[in-house]
């Protein structure tokens, strides 16, 4: 009825993809079995079989598909969050915001998503390019970047991993000995092959433990499992705050306090640790954190 856009051997049935539409078909006879209408893949390097089923991507998502039905797995990423929007406002320059790579924001730029299976992580990786403008002098210049979500499949869980920016990236392919490899300009790079860590940002929600209309007085912070302080109030990457904190009045006094057996301490103060809710960014970090502990009070019901 259409133009294929990708084939794929899974579950002993050949399934063809259009734009639109998964067609289930017996290899021996090519009877079609089965359709799944509203359903595509953008192309035959937008689909991958493991174990764990078949996983394939079109403009709507990334799906899962077990050999009977298929089933959404990017609802978490298919618009923008807005968690960023408070830092954007209250920390200007000293924060490194996260430009909209959800699943819409991509498709709407490029449509063209590579997926392929990392059996190291038991992760689905949907790499993509994604191109936009940035200020430079008086002007502004064009400018490329090349990310990949990345879903585990054990935790149901995305994570966004950057692989490089203005390069030309070719098609990534699985090497003799199951890594995964990413041709970069004229060189084919090992993904992830380097033994030095690369540093992550992580931007919480909205915390409102539970009472979303009361309003706490927030204290103390706790980081567990780094004793360093991660303010330090520096212009440079190495030395600025990365620890950011704000509340919905605003943004109050981080200052670090001590440390002891693996975590640090961090008091807050001024009228801006009122509110409603906190949140926390932590960016350019390249230890780990085991987690993050609030010590608050409630204001009296009124």
């Amino acid at each position: 009825k259409s133009k294929p856009t990708a084939l794929a051997n899974f579950n002993g049935r050949l399934f063809v993809f259009d734009n639109y539409n998964t067609y289930k078909i017996n290899p021996e006879n090519l009877v079609i079995e089965d359709i799944f209408e509203g359903i595509g893949c953008l192309s035959s390097h937008s689909v991958t079989v493991t174990e764990y089923g078949m996983f394939f991507a079109d403009k709507n998502g990334a799906y899962l598909h077990d050999g009977n039905s298929p089933k959404k797995i990017s609802e978490k990423i298919y618009q923008k969050g807005g968690t960023d929007t408070d830092f954007e406002e209250n920390f200007s320059s000293n924060t490194n915001n996260i430009r909209d790579y959800s699943w819409e924001s991509i498709i709407n730029n490029n449509s063209n998503i590579n997926v392929i299976y990392d059996a190291s992580t038991s992760c689905i990786l949907y790499m993509f390019n994604f191109s936009f403008y940035k200020e430079q002098g008086s002007g502004k210049i064009s400018t490329n970047s090349h990310y990949c979500w990345a879903y585990n499949i054990s935790r149901d869980r995305w994570d966004l991993w950057e692989i490089c920016s203005d390069s030309q990236l070719g098609q990534p392919f699985i090497s003799n000995d199951n890594k995964i490899c990413i041709p970069v300009d004229n060189v084919i790079y090992e993904y992830k092959g380097g033994s030095e860590k690369r540093d992550y940002t992580w931007i919480s929600k909205k915390i409102t433990m539970g009472e979303d209309s009361i309003v706490k007085v927030f204290n103390k912070i706790k980081v567990n499992g780094i004793e360093s302080n991660l303010n330090l109030s520096g212009d440079n990457r190495e030395s600025k705050d990365r620890l950011l904190l704000v509340t919905s009045t605003g943004v109050p006094t981080t200052t670090y306090s001590k440390s002891s057996d693996g975590h640090s301490e961090y008091k807050l103060s001024n009228t801006n640790k009122k509110g409603n809710w906190v949140q926390f960014k932590v960016q350019d970090m390249t230890e780990s954190i085991d987690s993050i502990g609030i010590i608050f009070r409630r204001k009296s019901t009124k």
